[in-house]
């Protein structure tokens, strides 16, 4: 660690080339820690427990291996380095994990990738995405990130009424250069959530992959949540988003043909490296009287339910119409209250009940 003396004592916890455990690191009280995460599960292990502890970690390798940098931040770490290491940028992200150690709290933690995803187009995602993300900004009262992922077809500048000058894309091509000046011109403010939109016009190109490393770095360094809105596993770029999450939120309904697509779906992922053990099954417009059962979908896709949506046509249109969120007064709003709370474990306010309106009320049927 040349480059650090004179600005912390540094303590070598390694015995005989072997790794320590997360309590022999610990008993020295550490501000931050670096861990060389080489090639086995066990290093990834520690920088779990370590970084669980409010400890600070970076990661660090020979070589930017970039499905070893995704590993990492999943595991916990806030920073990844790789050999050649210059003096500068070493001290660099020193000072930055000291900052995240002197705060001390959840704030400082770095944020939890949410990748929406629907197993096939139309099932409703991208509605999700929207009112999660500003759910998630309520809840956890951290700085939140929505990021319209989709070069075709993206539509949260359509669903929120935003237009800006730049994409994803201008972003993940040059992640390696961003920094927080150019970022504050790159995103585009919405209901205290930052919203990064894609493309104004179609493109049918797709970024490549190996820029998503970067990109999640920066964003898992500077937001509290960061929910990426995916048209679907239709191509390597958008499974990477998905094996780079921390939790896939696959998007479904009731119907057949959904829970097949659904089926497809879940094959592609778990082939592209997305364990299915981070995969958040979410059936949208859910009927009970109209289509398959909650039971009958958890029997065919070998996958528990995480959340059912109810079926709310009005409100949804109403928000699309008026590029708002979908209003918390209604069976759609609460619900969506309901998932972000489990997903956080943060209880944003006390329920109140949803009740009909009293035209609805009236306008039943009496015997």
């Amino acid at each position: 660690m040349e480059g650090l003396d004179g600005r912390a004592r540094l303590i070598d916890c390694t015995d005989s080339g072997q790794y320590p455990s997360a309590k022999a690191i610990l008993h020295h009280k550490p501000a931050v820690c670096f861990i060389d995460v080489g090639s086995c599960g066990e290093a990834l292990a520690l920088v779990t427990e370590v970084s669980g502890t409010d400890v600070p970690v970076a990661a660090l390798h020979l070589n930017n291996d970039s499905d070893l940098i995704l590993r990492s931040f999943r595991c916990g770490a806030s920073e990844f380095l790789y050999a050649p290491i210059a003096k500068a940028d070493l001290i660099e992200t020193f000072e930055r994990l000291l900052r995240k150690s002197g705060s001390n709290s959840i704030n400082s933690k770095p944020a939890k990738i949410w990748t929406v995803m629907p197993a096939k187009p139309s099932y409703g995602a991208t509605t999700i995405s929207c009112n999660l993300a500003v759910r998630l900004r309520q809840s956890l009262r951290r700085p939140v990130l929505l990021a319209d992922m989709d070069p075709l077809l993206g539509s949260i500048s359509f669903a929120l009424k935003l237009k800006s000058a730049f994409s994803f894309i201008d972003v993940v091509n040059h992640g390696s250069q961003i920094d927080k000046d150019l970022w504050k011109k790159i995103i585009v403010p919405y209901d205290d959530v930052d919203i990064l939109l894609g493309p104004e016009f179609p493109r049918f190109e797709t970024p490549s992959s190996s820029g998503v490393p970067s990109f999640l770095q920066f964003v898992r360094s500077n937001y509290g949540a960061v929910v990426l809105d995916s048209p679907g596993p239709l191509s390597d770029w958008h499974l990477s988003l998905a094996r780079s999450a921390d939790e896939v939120l696959l998007i479904t309904t009731n119907e057949l043909a959904a829970v097949h697509a659904t089926l497809r779906a879940i094959q592609l992922l778990e082939h592209a490296g997305a364990e299915r053990s981070r995969m958040r099954l979410i059936v949208n417009r859910y009927d009970k009287d109209n289509g398959l059962l909650r039971e009958a979908i958890e029997t065919a896709l070998k996958l528990d339910v995480f959340w059912t949506l109810p079926n709310d046509y009005v409100p949804v249109q109403k928000s699309v119409l008026d590029g708002k969120m979908v209003s918390p007064h209604c069976k759609l709003g609460e619900s969506l209250d309901d998932l972000a709370q489990r997903l956080t474990g943060v209880t944003r306010f006390p329920r109140k009940r949803w009740t009909p309106s009293i035209p609805s009320f009236f306008s039943r049927k009496t015997v």
